[in-house]
């Protein structure tokens, strides 16, 4: 009878365990992601005001030149940062062209560009692997950002002032997200000849809004956005449509989490992961219970004989 007990305890704790182990399947993720959810402002109160930068595929001239640093590889890009360019008024603040190398460019004011169409604060044709991110562009008469032929970029914890915020023409599978269109047009981006650019993190984020903790994707803030939040979130319930291919007038670009809230009042605190038992740990409790099973079995065998 204990033989009998201690085998029926033995396929309950395997019973018990294993359907723990499955249900927390390990859900970690990774993402190019940072722990700041504003423009670095601090950053900008010291920044050193320069000339308009221009980088056609020279970046070792630019690094030799002082205007960056880094080595233009995934894990150690070049960066361009802490700096504030007015534009007077003519042209575009900064500009990189025919680039494939991995670059950064961060914590910068960009104001006062030309008021021409393809006039911009920051402008990139032809760039692969660019991260644009907690820039404030301040542009009443043209655009933040325009991205022509670009391809794997990311454009995230921007602040976007003035009439538009990001053009994009032919530039496919670029990420954005978490940036703050404060425009006085409530849609401000504009595409042309452009697909598979997702307004939202690559992978769900834990992140704190109004004193709480949730995981989810993170869209942008969008000035123009009234609708609900009825479960306080932070995460606004209806997508927000952003614009029309034409000539179908069909809308193709859409926010699927637009922010309730601009980005400084979302702290991100890393990957969504779970809190259970990880993948990897899966595999070796099933073999252990399994094993343990075995000898069970066993022992009851041989007391039967």
């Amino acid at each position: 009878m204990k033989v009998k007990n201690l085998f029926l305890l033995g396929l309950g704790i395997v019973f018990i365990l294993s359907t723990i182990a499955i249900n927390n399947e390990d859900l970690t993720i990774s993402t190019r992601s940072t722990d700041k959810s504003t423009v670095d402002n601090q950053n900008l109160k010291i920044s050193a005001i320069s000339e308009k930068i221009h980088i056609k595929n020279n970046w070792t001239d630019a690094k030799s030149a002082g205007i960056c640093t880094g080595n233009g590889t995934d894990t150690n890009p070049y960066i361009i940062e802490d700096l504030i360019i007015d534009g007077g008024g003519l042209g575009t603040c900064i500009l990189i062209e025919n680039s494939t190398d991995y670059f950064k460019i961060e914590n910068y004011s960009v104001s006062n560009c030309g008021s021409n169409t393809y006039d911009a604060g920051i402008k990139l044709i032809t760039v692969y692997h660019g991260n644009l991110s907690n820039n404030l562009c301040t542009s009443p008469n043209a655009y933040g950002m325009i991205l022509e032929s670009c391809i794997n970029n990311v454009i995230a914890l921007n602040k976007f002032v003035g009439k538009n915020s990001l053009r994009f023409f032919a530039s496919n599978s670029n990420v954005i997200y978490l940036n703050d269109n404060s425009q006085t047009n409530s849609i401000g981006f504009e595409y042309r000849l452009s697909s598979n650019n997702r307004f939202h993190t690559p992978k769900k984020m834990k992140y704190i809004f109004n004193n709480n903790t949730y995981n989810n994707y993170l869209g942008n803030h969008w000035d123009g956005y009234q609708e609900l939040d009825n479960n306080n979130d932070g995460i606004g319930d209806i997508p927000h449509a952003i614009d029309k291919h034409l000539p179908s007038s069909q809308w193709v670009y859409i926010d699927y989490y637009p922010l309730f809230a601009t980005i400084e009042n979302y702290t991100i605190i890393g990957e969504a992961t779970s809190e259970g038992i990880p993948s990897y740990n899966l595999y070796l409790i099933i073999g252990i219970l399994s094993i343990t099973s075995i000898i069970l079995l066993k022992r009851l065998k041989i007391l039967k004989n």
